[in-house]
């Protein structure tokens, strides 16, 4: 399946989405300088069950009369980031993917790994490996792809 074109990350603009497991893409209204070049993409994610349930999740962030527990924390971190990086919340935009099941985590990781080799970094809100993923990734001389580019 196809990325549907960007839309504004607003609730009615979220009621469209479907109930597929599948992969999402946030993004900014501009491009953020990253390691190599720019990119507007703040966060790719996926979901096995409802992309629609991922990202309804991000709609409470906007919505500070829906108080519940589990997304005042995300809440709070997330405008925090926002805010430390000058990015609106009204202009956050989404688009998304869906995917056969079982193989929405698996094109997250290549998204992924396609943002991370032309940018040198994940995304600003992904997270980062855990070392023993980093671990995996060295190769038998004791470096890894990236730290081969940063040498030459």
């Amino acid at each position: 399946m196809r990325w549907t074109k960007w839309k504004p990350l607003v609730i009615t603009q979220l009621e469209e989405v479907p109930e597929n497991p599948g992969v999402y893409e946030i993004k900014a209204s501009y491009d953020i300088p990253r390691l190599a070049g720019k990119s507007s993409t703040l966060y790719v994610g996926s979901s096995k069950h409802s992309i629609y349930g991922r990202l309804s999740c991000f709609e409470y962030i906007r919505d500070k009369s829906k108080d519940y527990y589990q997304h005042k924390l995300v809440r709070k971190l997330l405008r925090k980031l926002l805010r430390r990086n000058g990015i609106s919340l009204n202009k956050l935009q989404f688009r998304y993917k869906i995917c056969a099941k079982g193989k929405a985590e698996e094109e997250e990781a290549r998204l992924l790994r396609n943002y991370e080799r032309k940018h040198i970094e994940l995304p600003p809100f992904n997270k980062k490996e855990s070392e023993n993923q980093q671990t995996q990734h060295r190769r038998k001389d004791g470096l890894n792809q990236y730290d081969k580019t940063i040498i030459a």
